[in-house]
């Protein structure tokens, strides 16, 4: 959940800033770990990593583009997450779903694709689902592993009672008769 420790501060570029961020979830694209807040909001500065641009690429110059200024005040006219900046060791910028996406189109056309893909699965629930049936599979292949081993150990037991059964058997007859109590005179 974000919660804000802070007051909210703007800016031109309606910029908010939030002092703690808490239980984030993430996605990955192109081996770079993208932040979630719970709410929902993307960390821009985690998906400016992934792409491997220059500094004049980042949050802060997208948000003070002129065309992003005019697309986030459209944004807040229909009262949809906009953008906050999270500051610390652990901070970033965070956008929306659509800031997201229109950051993602301003840093390149190739960057674009890969993310819109990675966010649309995310936003439409198919991540979660992958993650579900893979969380599914390990625990199933779990639990084959276990029972082959069990089965193996079985296994191994039956092979050995084959041959150890025959012998068990002769000496219990063996002190079995050794007890019995014979009365001189009757037949044995």
């Amino acid at each position: 959940m974000l919660a804000s420790l802070g007051g909210l501060v703007s800016c031109a570029a309606k910029v908010h800033f939030k002092e703690q961020v808490y239980d984030m979830k993430s996605l990955t694209l192109f081996n770079q770990p993208i932040r979630i807040g719970e709410d929902g909001m993307i960390c821009l500065t985690d998906m400016w990593k992934a792409s491997g641009k220059s500094e004049s690429e980042s949050p802060y110059h997208y948000l003070r583009n002129k065309q992003t200024k005019e697309f986030l005040a459209e944004l807040e006219k229909n009262h949809e997450s906009v953008v906050f900046t999270e500051r610390g060791v652990h901070g970033g910028t965070y956008g929306g779903k659509f800031v997201a996406y229109d950051y993602a189109a301003w840093l390149n056309p190739g960057f674009k694709y890969a993310a819109y893909k990675v966010l649309d699965d995310y936003f439409t629930g198919e991540l979660q689902h992958r993650n579900s049936l893979s969380a599914q599979l390990n625990m199933k292949c779990h639990e084959f592993d276990q029972k082959k081993d069990m089965a193996s150990f079985c296994g191994q037991g039956l092979a050995a009672w084959r041959y150890t059964k025959p012998v068990l058997v002769a000496e219990i007859n063996s002190l079995a008769n050794q007890l019995q109590i014979t009365i001189p005179g009757l037949p044995g």
